[in-house]
């Protein structure tokens, strides 16, 4: 079920909630999960554009007891998304690599490239990334457009993005914040943050190359 209204409208940037770009989706637990996910990802991606560059799709995903840890959460995460590209008979995005080692690859669906941020309820230290519930927010790419490493525009967001985290989050920041087609930057990366700051192997790979397991919550 796609939603234009949020009954959680504070957590989100306030320029977004004014304009009413956000789009909220509520996914149900119980057998077809994924596909009531990718349902409404094909909805959004399809009137993504018409909404303006400050728009993303926040999914908030009904409570399972089951899933009761934050690496329970990682986990389910990563099953979603290889879920997801199952579901996903679109081509890949032009101008978007498909190998998740490089700089310039970014997850897509429906030909859409989107960058994708987990929030869940045990994040205590990085509050950044906490939500009540489990949710996942999908923002296109074009959203960043203008907002390039090297740029003014660019440079000034991301220095006010990092002092707010600095002073929100009592974890310090994650090594791992790069810009997307730097060198050496990892989209996958920052999807899902940890609490303590591991970094990860050079030879850990994205979770995506594994199989999608049955997600059934």
């Amino acid at each position: 079920m796609l939603r234009t209204d949020s009954p959680f409208p504070c957590v989100f940037g306030s320029d977004a909630v004014r304009s009413g770009t956000l789009r909220y989706a509520f996914v149900p637990v119980g057998e077809g999960r994924v596909e009531a996910l990718a349902d409404a990802l094909r909805v959004y991606t399809g009137i993504a554009e018409s909404l303006g560059n400050r728009t993303s799709l926040v999914c908030f995903f009904e409570h399972d007891p089951r899933i009761s840890t934050l690496d329970a959460c990682e986990e389910h995460f990563w099953d979603l998304l290889r879920g997801l590209r199952e579901q996903d008979e679109c081509p890949w995005p032009e101008g978007i690599s498909s190998d998740t080692e490089a700089a310039d690859w970014e997850f897509a669906f429906n030909s859409t490239p989107m960058f994708v941020v987990a929030n869940t309820p045990f994040h205590y230290k990085r509050r950044s990334r906490f939500f009540e519930y489990f949710a996942v927010t999908f923002q296109p790419r074009f959203v960043f457009d203008g907002l390039a490493a090297g740029t003014r525009t660019g440079d000034n967001a991301r220095k006010i993005i990092r002092r707010r985290l600095s002073e929100y989050d009592s974890v310090a920041q994650t090594p791992l914040l790069g810009s997307f087609g730097e060198h050496g930057n990892k989209e996958w990366h920052q999807y899902f943050l940890d609490e303590e700051n591991e970094v990860p192997l050079p030879t850990d790979r994205c979770p995506l190359h594994r199989s999608a397991a049955t997600v059934s919550l």
